[in-house]
């Protein structure tokens, strides 16, 4: 859904202020994340290697230390701690999105309790759906975020 291509009604989402307020959030969480793989890891990775190699006197033992592994430590940044962060902005989402469906589900589930009370059938099938659509919604989510998390 946050790329456009599903829309929040065939997931489920059908209050317009849960749409807006997921939208809000997710694009602060888009920006904070590409601002920290773009400029925190390069910045720290800089930094750390001028407080390691700080100690050197020989001005050149310290420039060639210093290029090598600020390269090798920006690097580093690059491909695991943006990997991390970028599953962490996912499984942020996944838990937003089943907190979300589990709220409608509670909703929904109460409304039908309350709008059926005093009458002696109360329609179990749409509610077992519901939570039988949550629990598949989990699977997948879980198998998806071990397989590539």
């Amino acid at each position: 859904m946050l790329s456009g291509s599903v829309t929040p009604i065939s997931i489920g989402f059908t209050e317009e202020a849960d749409i807006l307020k997921m939208i809000k959030k997710f694009c602060f969480l888009l920006k904070s994340c590409e601002s920290i793989t773009k400029h925190s890891i390069p910045i720290a990775s800089i930094l750390a290697c001028c407080y390691a190699f700080s100690r050197y006197n020989n001005f050149w033992q310290y420039i060639y230390l210093y290029i090598t592994h600020t390269i090798h430590w920006t690097a580093v940044g690059y491909f695991i701690y943006a990997f991390i962060i970028w599953q962490i902005f996912y499984f942020y989402t996944f838990c937003y999105y089943i907190r979300i469906k589990l709220r409608s589900n509670a909703s929904m589930v109460f409304w039908k309790l309350i709008s059926n009370y005093g009458k002696s059938e109360i329609n179990i099938k749409i509610i077992l759906k519901n939570f039988d659509s949550m629990n598949q919604i989990l699977i997948v989510g879980q198998t998806l975020y071990l397989l590539f998390g």
